[in-house]
């Protein structure tokens, strides 16, 4: 037979067969990426089910058989978002850890003073925060992770919203892990410690708390240019330098002075001032690995 009769009405190469764990995770997985590129609101409005079968490549009775009801897909949609988008990476994104960094690395002539490093540890809030909120901003899986969150608001109370909600802790137990090992670090590289009778010394509470001071200035900030372009030129902290500071850095930075102090346990001699860059390397060097 003539190779042009192979396909004589034009249908295109038959679909291949998948199993229904395959249908499954090519549903999941194509919907995972058409959110991250389409973005996400609450009633999922944005993602048509027919597109993702189509885009997936699979069988449309399998699809339906798997879930009758489309409401019954996103439900799975959203849990898997949840178990993998909240933005370790955009909420301890490598920008931030830099910029912190960067910052003890310009000033490491001041760590041999008490006063000079408590203007290390105030530079280092501002740019880290400036830093996280510029990275937050521009983020789409920190954006789906918010809207996720407002959904979990939304719905009733029952087995689903419990499981959302196991999601949604498990995901963010590794950005607080992540959170707690950065804050760990710089701490230890300052000679900084939680306040006794402040947060019970949990750092992981403090990692929660400022989490919550940037976010919440990035949250705001999509309705008020005030939150997201004004800049003030002043010293809040008293380190004797006026400089650039934004919203979130205030409030971050606000935070960290009422939570964290320099630890009397912690001596500084000569020989630990003289440590301080090759601290400073370390602390790069683990930071950016495990980011």
């Amino acid at each position: 037979m003539d190779a042009s009769f192979d396909d004589p009405f034009g249908l295109g190469a038959p679909r291949q067969r998948f199993s229904e764990e395959e249908t499954i995770e090519r549903m999941l997985e194509t919907g995972e990426r058409m959110v991250a590129d389409a973005g996400l609101r609450i009633s999922f409005d944005l993602l048509r089910l027919e597109d993702v079968i189509t885009e997936a490549g699979v069988s449309r009775s399998a699809v339906y058989k798997r879930w009758p009801r489309k409401e019954q897909y996103y439900a799975d949609l959203l849990l898997r978002l949840a178990g993998t988008s909240h933005p370790v990476s955009g909420a301890y994104d490598t920008g931030t850890p830099k910029a912190v960094i960067a910052a003890a690395e310009d000033h490491i002539d001041m760590f041999a003073s008490s006063e000079g490093r408590r203007r290390v540890f105030i530079e280092m809030c501002r740019r880290g925060a400036e830093q996280n909120f510029v990275a937050l901003r521009e983020r789409r899986d920190w954006q789906i992770y918010m809207t996720i969150h407002a959904a979990y608001l939304t719905l009733p109370d029952g087995g689903y919203k419990q499981t959302l909600e196991t999601a949604l802790r498990a995901s963010e137990d590794g950005f607080r892990d992540h959170m707690e090992t950065f804050y760990r670090l710089m701490l230890l590289l300052l000679g900084y410690r939680i306040r006794p009778g402040v947060l019970d010394e949990d750092l992981k509470q403090f990692v929660i708390l400022g989490a919550a001071a940037v976010e919440g200035a990035v949250l705001t900030s999509g309705v008020n240019d005030e939150l997201t372009d004004r800049r003030f030129l002043m010293d809040p902290f008293g380190v004797g330098r006026v400089q650039d500071w934004s919203h979130a850095a205030f409030l971050y930075t606000s935070l960290a002075v009422a939570v964290a102090e320099p630890d009397p346990d912690q001596e500084w001699t000569k020989e630990r001032v003289a440590a301080v860059p090759g601290l400073i390397a370390a602390a790069k060097s683990q930071l950016l690995e495990d980011s």
